[in-house]
């Protein structure tokens, strides 16, 4: 009775926690302060956020922060921002750097450690009349006069497929080089790049021990002085972000240089018993073995990328992860996983190996464009399928609690409640299972607004539709941590493979790109038809593999079935031992390889391994997938029989007391219909929405098996659990709740009154283009970036330097004492009136007004900081008093110059049309607004929402009412019963609503849809010729025209509305 009693005890604990998730569960908010960020600040910041249903967050500092980081006054309001998130009972977890990537303290360890800067080796190729014209220099080198690493003499082999060195002539004098082979080959010590995104410091090197020992000290250990007792309960978390081997700059792509430090080829030598100096050509090219050569190019690069992440997970990653696990905080963010499987460009050679290390395996996610079906991009869908199941395969075989993923940065303005639903879908059947959405922008103003953009905050015109998101996916990661996925498929992940090739391979070579892209297909297909697998990382399987009985074990996982993809053509000798060993207790290897060549870096006949008995090589995926079923049953059917469903992904967890969870998501646009068939004895449907649990109608086959009938819109998803027998008996009889999410019942329009639109704030318009003037020059007719550049130039700075860039210490606001009236600038923005059509109620809208003097058409006005609903650096005012037909000027004077002084678009705002005349945008009385576009009736720029409601009789009866968009654009649309919400259109796609049980027969409703758009007409990009959707890097702005403004309808606009009437339907 006893044990009876227990289960009924977790079981209501379970249903509980799913209808009111805790604290822990919700989405973690990623807040960037990016501000001075004033106590009052941080207090309302995150009221906001508790509010709108996040239950905590990474505070994250970035770009355009004021406060001095790491300061004592930074600590200061980090302990007001720990006491706030405690009072509301929120999660606050540590950011562990200013910006990224993490490593460099934001300036102090470079500031610190000169000398231990991350650098490179540039490869250059000379032709001997080359060489003759670098003569009349004293060096042939810029930055090391005189002494090249190394310069090879080379000669081409092999019909020109490649070369052979010739000879070393590093120590030859310079005019002798041409003397020898063909070309000459020269490899340079780089210089490492500073950069502002970098406080003005180049990177660090990583792979230095002292590196990670002064990050620890200057960042960790200053956090735990302060806020240790705090650590695992308040503060749960260390987030690390974007961690990189740098070749001495950051983000730059290449196939001519590669990370090298002298002190690295000290190491390397001291591991590999050879030089790697001696050999650096072998790096870029394929050189053929020279006479009395040790090594051949592939070892020489397996033997590099080794050594960097030996050196890296010894001297980096372990010793910051033991530090968390010292101080009770767990270890997470996410490293470059985006690379995969290459080891260079932004080097990092099997980031899979690295969560071994992270108590919250973690990835990002980055864009909202995944599986929509207009995306303007390649979709890539698959390959971010591996950057998922790397993290989610180490948290199964370490049974870490948390696969974390910070999601849906650089979405664009535009990214909608159905693209957050879609991907979060998406992420959470493939094994993620915590979300931290990219991002909360503490301030927009200046450069702030284009970094990355989306942002989830106040500002939104969908804000107060946030929570029931939050609240769905705080269910989902609540469901989905209990209990375990236990896979039964290895498929081995070959990034040790890409060792062997050089980064020009990732472009010229097919054999490589082709086996890549492969495996990407295995990785897709396999998800597909509901093939349950993990990856293998080779460092995890030689630190933790095992075999027995014919199971392959990895730390707490065991698997019945081991695949080689295609792009796998190299083993370390501990997972080919291991492989051989598996066979040998009964286990079986499935194997899609193009050809194992080698081990260990060095060529090899894999005999022992590929005529074994057990060992079975597959010509493609049709005969990998009939070996499959051959040897074990899919755990997921659907009646249909199609084996292969594109795009229909699915998540299975085992709970403690045997019952399973399923998620099922469908990332198609149209619909899904099937009879899903799994093993149970009663099923249960749980509601992420609503938090519901209810029974759901099943059909027993007589064999152990459930038929469920699946309906899911597009972009829709289902989460059941399936029990062993009947579901245990409540108190109160559960729900009978459909899996029919897409109901076809043929319905009717019922007549309504006609219907009444009304924008929900002000219409409004940018400026985009101003008059400056600077000292005695002159410009017309500028965009207000470009202006910016030439301000900051003028005022001894290259750049803007909160535009991409980060303050070390307060080197930044010191230069405001250097400021005096000598300094300075004025602007004159230009906006059209029509003839006859002074609007009545019109507002000017700046950004940081307390710097300017500021006038309209001469008139003198105060404009007070903090008065705008846009951001509390923007001031709005009224100007109704002072507008003219035709031509009006505001101008802006500021002096003396102040480095906060970002000059972007004024906005003017108000009851207005803006319309389109001879190629301008010009202003006019404001028009009534009905169906149809926002742009084309006046509001092109409008970032708000927009309501439309009309009075509708509902007739007696039982028939089900709904109401339905049939065109509509927009973030989300959320439907309301006689003033109540009563749910919302645009969580998926299916375009109607039921509203039966929250309206009164026989009476008159008032049915309203308030439409939400986006800022993305208002802040841009307005400008990028390729006009991008749902992807938003901080570059498309800068394609703005430098003069103008162009003509209106260059100005790439969206339409958002209600394109057609919406209907109150009601069932026949």
């Amino acid at each position: 009775m006893e044990g009876t009693k227990k289960l009924s005890r977790q079981e209501d604990s379970l249903r509980k926690l799913f209808k009111e998730p805790r604290m822990e569960d919700r989405p973690a908010a990623f807040w960037v302060w990016n501000d001075d960020m004033s106590p009052e600040q941080i207090r309302k910041q995150l009221r906001e956020l508790a509010d709108k249903g996040f239950g905590g967050a990474f505070l994250h500092a970035r770009p355009g922060l004021q406060l001095e980081y790491l300061s004592e006054e930074w600590f200061e309001r980090w302990g007001i921002a720990l006491e706030t998130a405690e009072e509301l009972g929120l999660k606050l977890s540590i950011y562990d750097e200013n910006s990224y990537p993490s490593g460099f303290a934001g300036g102090h360890v470079p500031a610190e450690l000169p000398d231990c800067l991350a650098n490179c080796v540039h490869f250059r190729i000379y032709g001997h009349e080359e060489l003759a014209k670098l003569k009349v220099n004293s060096s042939l080198m810029l930055n090391k006069p005189g002494h090249p690493i190394r310069a090879f003499a080379m000669r081409s082999s092999r019909d020109g497929q490649a070369w052979e060195i010739d000879r070393d002539v590093t120590l030859l004098p310079a005019e002798e080089w041409g003397d020898y082979g063909d070309s000459c080959w020269l490899f340079e010590l780089g210089t490492p790049e500073t950069n502002p995104w970098l406080g003005g410091f180049a990177y660090t090197d990583l792979l230095r021990p002292e590196v990670t020992e002064h990050f620890l000290r200057s960042t960790h250990e200053r956090y735990r002085e302060r806020f240790g007792e705090r650590f695992g309960s308040v503060i749960p978390a260390m987030f690390t972000d974007e961690p990189e081997i740098s070749p001495g700059n950051l983000f730059h792509d290449g196939d001519s240089f590669l990370p090298f430090t002298y002190w690295f080829a000290a190491e390397f030598e001291n591991r590999n018993g050879y030089s790697l100096l001696d050999y650096l050509p072998y790096l870029f090219r394929d050189v053929d073995r020279a006479a009395g050569a040790e090594k051949d190019a592939g070892q020489v690069r397996y033997d590099y990328y080794s050594t960097i992440h030996e050196l890296w997970t010894n001297n980096s990653v372990r010793p910051i992860s033991e530090w968390c696990e010292r101080n009770g905080l767990a270890y997470t963010g996410h490293y470059v996983e985006h690379n995969w499987p290459h080891p260079f460009n932004r080097s990092s050679p099997s980031v899979m190996s690295m969560y071994e290390y992270m108590h919250w395996p973690a990835i990002d996610h980055l864009k909202s464009e995944t599986l929509r079906p207009d995306r303007r991009t390649e979709d890539n869908s698959s390959h971010h399928l591996i950057c998922v199941k790397e993290a989610h395969s180490a948290a199964n075989q370490f049974d870490r609690p948390r696969v974390l993923c910070e999601a849906f940065g650089a979405g664009g303005w535009e990214s909608s409640f159905e693209d957050y639903r879609r991907i979060g879908d998406w992420l959470y059947a493939h094994g993620v299972n915590f979300l931290t959405p990219h991002f909360t922008m503490s301030s927009i103003a200046g450069a702030r607004k284009r970094d990355h953009p989306q942002s989830f905050d106040w500002r939104q015109p969908w804000w107060n539709d946030w929570r029931t998101l939050a609240d769905y996916f705080a269910r989902l990661t609540f469901a989905l941590s209990q209990g375990k996925t236990r896979n039964r498929i290895l498929v081995l992940n070959p990034t040790t493979s890409s060792y062997l090739f050089a980064p020009r391979d990732l472009r010229e070579n097919a054999v490589y790109k082709d086996g890549v892209e492969a495996t990407r297909k295995l990785a897709q297909r396999l998800s597909d038809c509901g093939w349950d697998y993990d990856l293998g990382d080779e460092y995890i399987i030689e630190r933790h593999g095992y075999a027995a009985e014919g199971r392959f074990g990895v730390a707490r996982r065991e698997y019945d079935i081991v695949i080689v993809p295609p792009a796998m053509i190299h083993l370390r000798p501990a997972t080919a031992e291991l492989l051989h060993r598996y066979m040998e207790s009964g286990g079986k290897v499935y194997s899609l390889s193009q050809g194992l060549e080698r081990l260990g870096g060095a060529a090899w006949q894999p005999d022992s391994l590929t005529k074994h008995a057990r060992w079975s090589q597959l010509t493609g995926y049709e005969d990998l997938n009939a070996a499959l079923l051959e040897s074990m049953s899919p755990r997921i059917r659907w009646e249909s029989a199609i084996r292969e469903q594109s795009r229909i992904a699915s998540l299975r967890r085992e709970l403690e007391d045997g019952s399973v969870l399923f998620f099922v998501a469908n990332g198609r646009p149209e619909p899904f219909e099937d009879t899903l068939i799994v093993n149970g004895g009663g099923a249960e449907i749980w509601e992420p929405f609503t938090g519901e649990i209810g029974s759901v109608a099943v059909k027993e086959t007589g064999s152990g098996e459930l038929s469920i009938p699946v309906k899911l819109p597009g972009s829709g998803s289902l989460l059941i659990r399936v029990l062993n027998g009947r579901p245990e008996e409540a108190e109160e009889e559960a729900p009978t709740l459909s899996v029919d999410l897409t109901p076809t019942v043929p319905f009717r329009e019922l007549a309504g009154s006609r219907t009444e639109v009304s924008p929900k704030h002000g219409n409004i318009l940018p400026i985009l283009y101003l008059d400056l003037e600077i000292g005695a020059k002159r410009y017309s007719g500028i965009s207000a970036l470009q202006a910016n550049q030439l301000i900051y130039e003028r005022h001894g700075l290259p750049v803007n330097p909160w535009d991409n860039g980060i303050q070390f210490k307060r080197r930044l606001l010191y230069l405001e004492d250097s400021m005096d009236e000598r300094t300075g600038m004025a602007a004159s923005y230009r906006f059209a009136v029509r003839q006859g059509e002074v609007p009545s109620e019109i507002g000017l809208i700046v950004e940081r007004p307390e710097l300017y003097r500021i006038q309209i058409n001469g008139h003198e006005l105060s404009v007070q900081e903090g008065t705008c609903w846009l951001d509390s650096h923007m001031g709005q005012t009224d100007i109704s008093a002072f507008i003219r037909e035709g031509e009006n000027v505001i101008r802006l004077v500021g002096k003396p110059f102040s480095i906060r002084m970002e000059i972007e678009a004024v906005y003017v705002t108000g009851s207005f049309s803006v319309e389109e005349s001879n190629g301008e945008w010009v202003i006019g009385e404001p028009k009534p607004i009905g169906t149809g576009s926002w742009r084309e009736q006046g509001y092109p720029f409008y970032g708000g929402a927009v309501a439309y409601r009309k009075q509708v009789l509902i007739p007696e009866g039982k028939e089900p009412v709904r109401v339905t968009l049939p065109d509509w654009r927009g973030t989300i649309a959320t439907v309301f019963v006689n003033g109540t919400v009563v749910g919302r259109i645009g969580l998926d796609r299916c375009p109607s609503l039921d509203i039966t049980s929250r309206v009164t027969r026989g009476e008159k409703q008032e049915i309203a849809v308030r439409v939400a758009g986006s800022f993305r007409n208002l802040l841009g990009p307005h400008f990028d010729p390729s006009r991008p959707r749902n992807i938003a890097w901080p570059s498309f702005w800068k394609r703005t025209p430098a003069f103008g403004p162009p003509p209106a309808k260059q100005f790439d606009l969206l339409d958002y509305g209600l394109l057609e009437d919406f209907r109150v339907e009601i069932g026949l």
